[in-house]
């Protein structure tokens, strides 16, 4: 449309076109004064935010400004002034369709921000897409989502916290968060990563209403994660981490088979992005007897996958399969291949786990050196830390196909405490 046909138009219609275009992030907190200045300022509806913001980021990172540090009595004036209008103004926010919260639960932070905040979700009407992250898992702990099945309408919920309470998530949490996906027909994109809690729920009511994702990322896998897997095919994106640590490994064993037999083979053709490392070493992973189901992946993009030092220790089966496998995945473009994390029973000092990591990865190398194929190579694998890329080499046996590794910037280099010395993974 010609500028001139634009100016013509009615100013109503020229903010309602304006409030879809392209813009800079306001950022609402640039100093204690300025921002509660702000935040009273939309409370009362001085602003134009109120009609046209549809996306909201809170955080926590910084209170004050740059190395500001308010007196006692100067911070709790400062904080009872934002408790006056923090509600007021998340209520006025009414047309917010995306909203991303990273989430501080903490002695030193007050807990009434975080209940104002989550009494207030269920105002946004339009809300679509959801990010809640960082210290989520202890504001589940305390307060069980309460409110949170009030939600609905969703195409994305993203809920990742860290693990630092000691407080199991109560199953409120589980039940609040069915209720938002029951309320979600049109779900398809979610991604649960919140140790110690039991998604259970979670499973059976996306089997019950049939509501099919196409991007999932789970930290942990169950029977019922698996069991909602088998239900249905269509989805793009994977992310699993295996299972729980506390699991027992003919359980893990199971969970295993479940998954890469039967689960994953509901989705191999539609797969775009595919990530199954485990967290620790144990019977997760690729191996012989499963493998043919990456033959089965024409789309497939990316893949990342991890492997146990136990695996390699006689042979390079686990990584030599991976790459006999890249010939027969046409769309990929991109395969990571790392160290599984060891596994331990007690307490150890993180040496030991730097040490596993250095040697596992340094036995990734040597495998990915001696590789030998008679198919011509073309992707650069990314294998213990290090870049290899393919090339045609000879030998008094003839021509055959290998992989070489790219020297990096830095050298590579990456160290860690190793018996009260400094090891260095420099190879």
């Amino acid at each position: 449309m010609p500028v001139a046909s634009l100016i013509s138009l009615p100013a109503e219609l020229l903010q309602e076109i304006g409030s879809h275009w392209p813009c800079d992030q306001k950022n609402i907190r640039t100093r204690p004064d300025k921002g509660l200045r702000q935040l009273e300022a939309i409370a009362s509806g001085e602003t134009s935010w109120s009609t046209y913001a549809r996306t909201l980021s809170i955080s926590a990172t910084n209170y004050y400004y740059d190395d500001e540090i308010l007196e006692e009595e100067d911070k709790n004036v400062f904080f009872q002034q934002i408790k006056q209008s923090l509600g007021p103004a998340l209520a006025s926010l009414k047309h917010i369709r995306t909203l991303s919260w990273a989430i501080r639960e903490s002695r030193d932070y007050p807990e009434w921000i975080n209940n104002i905040v989550l009494n207030a979700l269920p105002s946004f009407s339009d809300l679509n897409d959801l990010s809640l992250s960082d210290d989520l898992h202890a504001v589940m702990s305390r307060t069980g989502l309460q409110g949170f099945g009030q939600l609905g309408n969703f195409h994305k919920i993203m809920l990742s916290g860290t693990d630092y309470v000691p407080d199991k998530v109560s199953a409120n949490s589980s039940l609040e968060i069915c209720k938002a996906i029951s309320r979600s027909p049109q779900l398809t994109t979610l991604h649960l990563s919140a140790s110690s809690a039991d998604f259970s729920p979670v499973w059976n009511i996306l089997c019950t209403e049939s509501i099919h994702i196409t991007d999932l990322t789970t930290s942990s896998v169950t029977h019922e994660m698996l069991r909602y897997l088998s239900s249905y095919s269509g989805l793009t994106r994977l992310t699993v981490d295996g299972p729980a640590n506390d699991v027992s490994p003919s359980e893990e064993l199971a969970l295993a088979d479940a998954f890469f037999l039967s689960a994953l083979t509901k989705h191999a053709e539609t797969l775009v992005h595919l990530s199954c490392s485990d967290s620790v070493e144990g019977k997760w992973g690729f191996t012989p007897s499963n493998s043919d189901v990456l033959s089965r992946m024409p789309r497939l993009k990316t893949l990342m996958t991890s492997v146990n030092m136990a695996d390699l220790h006689q042979n390079g089966d686990t990584v030599e399969l991976l790459l006999d496998a890249i010939p027969n995945l046409p769309s990929l473009i991109s395969i990571i291949i790392i160290p599984s994390t060891l596994r331990v029973s007690r307490p150890v000092c993180g040496g030991v786990f730097a040490e596993h990591r250095i040697r596992t990865s340094q036995r990734i190398r040597q495998i990915m050196r001696a590789y030998r194929s008679a198919v011509p190579l073309h992707l650069v694998v990314d294998a213990g830390n290090r870049w290899f890329e393919p090339k045609l080499k000879c030998d008094e046996e003839g021509e055959w196909w290998g992989y070489e590794r790219i020297p990096e910037p830095d050298g590579g280099r990456s160290t860690g405490w190793i018996g009260g010395a400094i090891a260095s993974d420099s190879e």
